[in-house]
């Protein structure tokens, strides 16, 4: 088995699936939008939760207390956030590693038959082989450029 035409097929597929080339996986342009009004929506709200939160406060302590629990409140929610965020990008990466090795197995499993399939003939064969090689990169740069 090539190990380089592994490596060329393992990035070929990874890119094609990584990148918005991928046949399933995409969102729509409305469905964008949809997520940054509510982004905005949410982030209004929180003003006002926020805004409420320190008027109660107010009623119970001084001013600058009420500041300050506020302020720390809000600090609270974002590292919870933030730690919920690193959690999700772990597993995201965790995912990513598992199907690239799946890949690269089934890729290795594929080039090894092909191996086994065609190993035989163009040993037996290696001009013939050639020639057809050299006719399919023709055949191949006539069509790309």
């Amino acid at each position: 088995m090539n190990p380089v035409l592994l490596g060329l097929a393992e990035q070929y597929f990874l890119r094609k699936i990584v990148s918005g080339d991928f046949p399933f996986g995409r969102t729509s342009h409305a469905a964008s939008w949809l997520r940054v009004f509510a982004g905005i929506l949410s982030v209004v709200g929180t003003g006002f939760l926020v805004a409420a939160m320190y008027y109660w406060l107010k009623d119970n302590y001084s001013p600058d207390v009420a500041a300050l629990i506020a302020a720390a409140s809000i600090f609270a929610v974002a590292l919870l956030s933030a730690g919920i965020a690193g959690l999700i990008v772990a597993e995201r990466r965790s995912r990513m590693a598992k199907m690239k090795d799946e890949v690269k197995k089934n890729l290795a499993a594929v080039f090894e038959t092909l191996d086994d399939e065609l190993g035989q003939p163009v040993r037996n064969n290696p001009g013939a082989s050639v020639a057809l090689a050299a006719l399919a990169g023709f055949i191949t740069a006539d069509r790309l450029i």
